[in-house]
């Protein structure tokens, strides 16, 4: 089944999920009385399969170009279902309710504590395996059975959602920083060039670190990890809800200002720089920043992106712990 989701404008979000699993699952409880034996077996197979799928992300820019593929589906996890409802067919006489009772539920408590340990979550679509084997092969459900059925559905639809948002959270999250990550920044920045907004301006702030490696270096990596993640939190706080920030490289960080003129960025620029320069979490940094302003540095995407550069680098010269415009 495939649902698109806007992730940013200009941007679809294509979803391949078990959920025609769930569906098939659903069909085959409802009209179970009518199905025959061996069409019964095919149907517990497929919706095995289908669960051991989890899901395929596709990322589409403004062109329907790939930007990303996100994709969960190994062959070793349908064998594994497959095998497991083998098994569980045969032992359900001696288990019944008792099994899935017991087992189900814990089985969905760990994993959402776990959240993404792959193996407890094909852990859930093994039990879901045998349960799907066990309605079908057998001549008749009883109500109470089927009432039982509903929650299960659900909570794995549920947690289906609850992953999907997450995987389109990571896809555009850095690992480290918690900020945007580089890919979905170039993505932002050639939305807004296209479609820069009512005033037709935005501003780009590129932030390096000054002397990062010898930073790194005296205090060790751990160490440089934590000032990129105090540093990303004291500019987050100097920027609007409207603004965003990414991480860009090593130790740059971006930030994209809707309809900001010179004058507002130069603004902002300073209060992250002085933000820095006085934070009792950040000892001992400073940061040099680049200010470039589109259309005026530029109307593509590599011309702002250069502007800034050369600003910051510029910034870089003068001796470190300042602003610098473009001129370019």
């Amino acid at each position: 089944m495939k649902s698109f989701k806007k992730l940013e404008p200009n941007t679809k979000i294509i979803m391949i999920s078990r959920t025609i699993g769930e569906l098939v699952f659903i069909i085959a409880i409802l009209a179970i009385d009518f199905l025959p034996f061996s069409f019964r077996l095919f149907v517990a197979l497929f919706t095995g399969v289908s669960l051991s799928i989890g899901w395929i992300i596709i990322a589409l820019d403004a062109e329907d170009k790939p930007i990303f593929k996100e994709v969960s589906f190994y062959f070793e996890h349908i064998f594994g279902v497959i095998l497991f409802m083998g098994v569980a067919y045969l032992l359900w006489p001696y288990l019944g309710l008792t099994f899935m009772f017991a087992i189900f539920p814990t089985v969905i408590a760990v994993t959402m504590v776990a959240r993404f340990k792959k193996g407890l979550i094909i852990s859930v679509f093994y039990v879901l395996g045998f349960i799907a084997l066990y309605f079908l092969l057998r001549d008749r459900p009883t109500i109470f059975e089927y009432l039982f059925t509903i929650p299960l559905i659900i909570s794995v639809s549920l947690l289906t959602a609850f992953l999907t948002k997450e995987i389109e959270r990571l896809a555009i999250t850095d690992n480290l920083t918690s900020v945007y990550n580089q890919r979905y920044f170039t993505q932002k920045l050639g939305s807004y060039v296209k479609n820069p907004g009512k005033r037709g301006r935005f501003a780009l702030l590129l932030v390096d670190v000054d002397d990062f490696k010898h930073y790194n270096d005296t205090y060790g990596h751990l160490e440089g990890d934590r000032i990129l993640k105090e540093l990303a939190k004291a500019m987050t706080l100097q920027l609007r809800k409207t603004d965003s920030l990414s991480r860009y490289g090593g130790e740059e960080f971006i930030a994209i200002l809707p309809d900001s003129d010179l004058g507002g960025a130069k603004i902002v620029a300073e209060k992250i720089r002085s933000a820095v320069h006085k934070s009792l979490n950040i000892p001992k940094v400073t940061v040099s920043i680049g200010i470039s302003i589109f259309p005026n540095n530029g109307r593509k995407e590599e011309a702002i992106l250069k502007a800034a550069d050369v600003a910051m680098y510029e910034a870089k010269r003068k001796g470190k712990n300042q602003v610098c415009v473009s001129h370019g």
